[in-house]
C-alpha cells in the first residue's frame, strides 16, 4: 500500500522550517477507502485535552499502518531530513479524527519529547513528527496545517506563512525544533478530518 521510495523522491519545503511534503503517499481513492475503514473499525475515544474542545477523537490502533513503524520507513525519513537514525529509537503511532469546531493554536511538539522521556525513563534528544491526511473528502484542502515563522515583531511574532493541503493521501513530516511552530485552523465545515500520525524519537 505504501511506497517508501516516494520519500527518496520527495521535495523539502525549506521555509519557514524544513518539512517533507508528499502529495500522493496514497492515491485519493485508496486514502478515502482507508479513512472510512478505520472510522468504522478502530476503537475511538474522545481526546480530553482542553485544546481539543470536545471535537477530537483518537485511536491507538495501528492495523494498516505497520509501514510507519518499520525501520526502512524511519531510516529513510530521517535521512531525508538530514539525520542519521541510530540503532536505538522509539516510534509512537496514533490516529486522530477531527470534526466541526476542531482547531489547534500555534505550538511545537517539543513537549512530546519531554513527556516520552519522563514516561520511559529515557533521554531522547530528537523527535520527528509525521502525519498522513485521511479525510474522507477532497473538498476542504484549506483546513490543513499552517506553518508559522518566528519574527521580531511584538504584535505577531509567529505569523502564518505556508499552509499544507488537507487532502486524502497527503503526507508530511518535520523534525521538531524551537522554530517548528504550527497550527490547525478551526474546522468550520462538517466532515471527517481523519489522520494517521506518529513520532520517531532517538
Amino acid at each position: 500500500m505504501f511506497d517508501v521510495g516516494k520519500i527518496k523522491k520527495s521535495t523539502i519545503i525549506e521555509k519557514p522550517w524544513e518539512c517533507v511534503l508528499i502529495e500522493n503517499y496514497l492515491e485519493v481513492k485508496e486514502a478515502i477507502h482507508l479513512s472510512k475503514k478505520i472510522q468504522s473499525e478502530f476503537d475511538w475515544h474522545e481526546d480530553n485535552h482542553p485544546d481539543m474542545k470536545g471535537c477530537v477523537k483518537i485511536s491507538d490502533d495501528c492495523e494498516n499502518f505497520e509501514h510507519f513503524a518499520s525501520k526502512d520507513f524511519c531510516k529513510e525519513l530521517c535521512t531525508k531530513l538530514g539525520y542519521q537514525l541510530p540503532e536505538k529509537y522509539l516510534v509512537n503511532q496514533t490516529n486522530t479524527w477531527h470534526i466541526q469546531g476542531a482547531s489547534l493554536p500555534p505550538h511545537t511538539d517539543m513537549h512530546c519529547l519531554n513527556n516520552v522521556n519522563k514516561d520511559n525513563n529515557e533521554n531522547y534528544t530528537m523527535c520527528v513528527t509525521y502525519q498522513l491526511y485521511l479525510p474522507d473528502t477532497s473538498d476542504f484542502p484549506h483546513t490543513g496545517l499552517w506553518m508559522h515563522d518566528l519574527v521580531n515583531d511584538a504584535d505577531d511574532w509567529r505569523p502564518k506563512t505556508k499552509q499544507l493541503p488537507c487532502l486524502p493521501g497527503v503526507f508530511f513530516a518535520y523534525a521538531n525544533t524551537d522554530k517548528s511552530y504550527h497550527s490547525v485552523p478551526k474546522q468550520e465545515e462538517s466532515f471527517n478530518r481523519v489522520s494517521h500520525m506518529g513520532r520517531i524519537y532517538w
